[in-house]
């Protein structure tokens, strides 16, 4: 039995809102997690500006590095927020790196039980947050009202 065009379209709108949805639901989560993270001083190892091209745009993301000691142990993360930062803006991520330049001493917040976990800032990055959640919103609402005008359609 052959699958409609618009029963296909339902089912990949709703799986790429899952996805989404997914996406933002970890960041979420993770940067409230990031609440309860302990301090230490760190330095900027790197710094620079990444630009993401895809197929209808472009995203500038700032690229951090940074290494850090717990406990005597030094540790090196790239991880600036959850989500990490990003935006169609070159302006944006390169204000990131000029607040971060190589050389820069920085509070590092990592979590007491795995050090390995660290981040710059704590919390959840909700700018960062909206697109994600805005696509799982928009894409899950899409394949409810295809899913429904296909079911109408087969009813008449």
């Amino acid at each position: 039995m052959k699958m409609r065009r618009s029963v296909r379209a339902s089912l990949l709108f709703g799986a790429i809102s899952v996805f989404f949805g997914a996406r933002s639901a970890f960041d979420y989560v993770e940067g409230n997690l990031t609440k309860n993270y302990e301090s230490t001083s760190g330095k900027i190892t790197e710094s620079s500006t990444e630009l993401d091209i895809t197929s209808k745009h472009h995203n500038f993301t700032p690229k951090l590095k940074y290494r850090y000691s717990v406990n005597g142990k030094e540790y090196q993360s790239d991880r600036i927020s959850y989500p990490n930062p990003s935006s169609m803006l070159d302006k944006f991520a390169d204000e990131y790196v000029a607040k971060y330049p190589v050389g820069a001493d920085v509070d590092v917040y990592y979590d007491s039980k795995d050090p390995n976990h660290a981040c710059l800032h704590k919390g959840v990055n909700t700018h960062d947050l909206f697109v994600p959640l805005a696509m799982f919103l928009i894409l899950g609402i899409t394949s409810l009202i295809l899913a429904f005008i296909k079911d109408r359609a087969a009813t008449r």
